[in-house]
């Protein structure tokens, strides 16, 4: 965890990325996507690189568990040399009481290839006055893009 633990937050290391299968994703006030339906995973090569190609969007689940506390919450945000690189990373707010996988969103805008285990993001704590804590879907989840 040493090399991980940075001066603002904690760096996370990619594990397995997904590619979206479908032209169309329908939201709605009752509806939310079947992503393991429209996600299908992007295996690494033997070596363990991982090609992604621009104009995409990537779902990705890191190395890394959380547990939020009930009085914090927190942030993914990329690592810089990926969007100086034309790679942008993104995740949603963690809120308090979340537990599970550390996942994000990879907009890719050049050919690029990453080894699984590279530092991608970050994940930032921040003090929160919590309404109530997380009991959503994605709570004690493995890896976001399967459901599992």
């Amino acid at each position: 965890m040493g090399e991980q633990l940075q001066q603002a937050g904690i760096d996370v290391r990619l594990n397995k990325v997904f590619t979206v299968n479908t032209p169309i994703i329908r939201f709605g006030k009752k509806v939310k996507p079947d992503f393991s339906e429209i996600y299908s995973e992007v295996q690494p090569d033997s070596a363990g690189w991982i090609r992604l190609q621009p104009g995409k969007a990537y779902s990705v689940d890191t190395m890394e568990d959380c547990v939020v506390p009930i009085d914090a919450a927190a942030f993914v945000l990329h690592r810089s040399t990926f969007n100086r690189s034309g790679v942008f990373i993104t995740g949603s707010v963690y809120d308090p009481g979340f537990e599970g996988n550390i996942g994000a969103t990879m907009y890719v805008h050049n050919t690029v290839e990453v080894e699984v285990g590279t530092r991608i993001a970050q994940i930032l704590f921040v003090k929160a006055s919590a309404a109530s804590t997380y009991k959503g879907t994605y709570n004690l989840l493995k890896s976001h893009a399967s459901g599992k």
